[in-house]
């Protein structure tokens, strides 16, 4: 007779949990891998100089809109000096800025659109072309716009020429900011939707 080893169901078992999880994890792996599978994935940079800080200011506007799935991207807006300060930004998600779909597959190429109007038709502008101050619901009425200073500082702004930049923040919203030379910072001008 031989003796058997009291060890060799344990280790069995060890071997048959040990192929078990390898399996799991592989079909673990591979289900995350596809997660985003029938969704395109957005990967979208681009940038241009600008001047914002100032008329002679060399700085540079930055737009990325990156995630997998499209759908879950982040859009940010970001105005940087040329010593790499960071004078505005706005994060959002991407998709309130564009009316297609979650789902249709043309997300991306919405993404790639967006991006090249921040820099090619959201206008820079002067503070002293803002429209005259009026009450908060007749500025509304007139142009769609919740001023989001004082009626002094918006007063001020235009007697001032500091820069004006406007940007989507919805896909029928916009938002209007100028860079404060004296206090080294951005200021929300104003900001409305349809």
């Amino acid at each position: 007779m031989t003796a058997t080893d009291p060890f060799q169901p344990v280790a069995e078992s060890t071997s048959l949990l040990r192929i078990s999880l390898l399996f799991v994890t592989t079909i673990l792996l591979a289900c995350e891998s596809s997660a985003g599978d029938g969704y395109p994935d957005c990967d979208v940079s681009r940038q241009s100089q600008v001047s914002y800080a100032g008329p002679d200011s060399k700085d540079q506007l930055e737009i990325a809109i990156q995630g997998n799935p499209c759908y879950e991207a982040s859009l940010e807006v970001s105005i940087v000096s040329a010593d790499g300060a960071r004078l505005y930004e706005y994060k959002a998600r991407f998709k309130q800025h564009v009316v297609i779909h979650w789902e249709d597959s043309g997300l991306d190429g919405d993404a790639e659109r967006l991006a090249d109007r921040f820099l090619e038709t959201e206008s820079f502008g002067l503070t002293s072309d803002l429209p005259k101050w009026l009450p908060e619901v007749d500025y509304y009425e007139a142009y769609y716009q919740i001023i989001q200073i004082s009626k002094e500082d918006y007063e001020e702004l235009l007697r001032k020429d500091w820069i004006t930049y406007t940007h989507k923040v919805h896909y029928e919203g916009w938002r209007v900011v100028t860079f404060d030379p004296v206090n080294q910072r951005s200021i929300i001008v104003s900001e409305g939707t349809l």
